[in-house]
């Protein structure tokens, strides 16, 4: 009961669940990112190095900014599998992919 309320709290653990539900492709069996993606990771982790504390604060606000709209443009996939199913899948598992990626660099701030 704990487990199915920690996923359900949590919009990223969710939609991980509901696409695992859906029979989307697993983080394992769809690991590519686009090139520019990463290179702008790295961009930010390099700029994350060198913050003050209030540099910090706006890196913060501009990664959750970041995050929520990942947010919603996978709750929009997700409204949209009747249409499309299958291309939605892969754009999810896409999607959370790299929310991965942002969430780590919100943990590491």
């Amino acid at each position: 009961l704990n487990e199915a309320y920690t996923v359900l709290r949590d919009p990223f653990q969710r939609a991980e669940y509901l696409l695992k539900l859906e029979g989307g492709p697993s983080a394992s069996e769809q690991k590519e990112m686009p090139p520019e993606f990463l290179e702008e990771i790295m961009d930010l982790r390099m700029e994350m190095a060198e913050l003050d504390a209030a540099g910090r604060a706006a890196m913060e606000e501009k990664l959750k900014a970041r995050r929520e709209s990942m947010l919603a443009e996978i709750a929009s996939d997700f409204a949209q599998l009747e249409s499309d199913r299958a291309r939605m899948l892969v754009s999810i598992r896409k999607r959370l992919n790299a929310l991965k990626y942002v969430r780590n660099l919100l943990r590491d701030l």
